[in-house]
């Protein structure tokens, strides 16, 4: 809701678009802004500075595309609390939810978000801790964040692993 904070946050991102050629923009969304807001509001306005707020995102996010034809949004959604029809409309969820690697959430995810987004990302957590790799339990996680895209985090080569996963 600050037209000044607007301005300066768009330039500095469209000129680092800009110089570094890139066609993906991705935005994380890894904290609650509701205090922040509710801190902002007056007694009377309750609401204004989240309306502010999301607005101002739909514009960034409008200004960027067209200053930058073709350019992709990615939107890491925090848990799914920044995937609405607007979102949709502008972005990708590539990261959709906090509960990376954790078997039910993954599932809930792809099944309620489906009908409505198809393209999201579910999430493996394919590192070397937890259960060991290239077990059944492994293969679970991975199969679980299975849908039209899936975001795989590492800490080891995984090309073999992936190699027989996938197969």
């Amino acid at each position: 809701g600050n037209p000044d904070a607007y301005q300066a946050i768009l330039t500095q991102i469209s000129q680092f678009i800009t110089d570094n050629e890139l066609t993906w923009y991705r935005q994380d969304f890894t904290f609650s802004p509701a205090p922040y807001w509710a801190a902002a509001d007056k007694p009377d306005r309750v609401g204004m500075s989240e309306i502010k707020s999301i607005m101002g995102l739909y514009a960034f996010w409008d200004a960027l595309r067209a200053q930058h034809p073709g350019l992709q949004i990615d939107n890491c959604s925090s848990g799914g609390r920044r995937i609405d029809i607007e979102t949709m409309s502008r972005s990708v969820a590539l990261w959709r939810s906090d509960c990376a690697g954790q078997n039910a959430p993954e599932q809930f995810h792809s099944q309620g978000l489906m009908p409505w987004v198809p393209l999201t990302a579910g999430v493996w957590i394919a590192t070397k801790g937890g259960s060991p790799v290239g077990s059944s339990q492994k293969l679970y996680e991975q199969r679980s964040g299975y849908c039209a895209g899936l975001t795989v985090c590492v800490d080891y080569d995984p090309a073999p692993w992936l190699k027989t996963a996938f197969e």
